[in-house]
């Protein structure tokens, strides 16, 4: 019996634990310990950047064909549902991104 049919054996019998003699302690031992405060050196420029050529784009952006057709096609309730629904989007992500400052 080789060690491919010992392998083969153990990984087939499906039990919760396969002995490596120690191997896996031994490795993890070896590891570096993790740092306190993960590096995010880079999340400040790309949230930065984001919220630039966000602001270049609104300002860019003709508005006013999309808030008239809105003012004149659309209902009340309809403008209030789309501008709830933008509010919770913003909500949403300023919370995704305090994670990140």
């Amino acid at each position: 019996m080789n060690d491919t049919d010992w392998l083969s054996g153990a990984l087939a019998a499906r039990e919760p634990h396969i002995d490596d003699d120690g191997f896996t302690d031994a490795v993890l031992a070896r590891l570096p310990e993790a740092s306190a405060e993960p590096v995010r050196s880079y999340d400040g420029i790309i949230i930065g950047s984001a919220a630039l050529a966000s602001a270049v784009v609104a300002l860019n952006f003709p508005f006013s064909p999309f808030l008239d057709l809105i003012t004149s096609s659309a209902s009340v309730p309809m403008v209030g549902a789309t501008l709830m629904l933008g509010l919770m989007t913003v909500s949403l992500v300023s919370d995704r991104l305090k994670q990140f400052i």
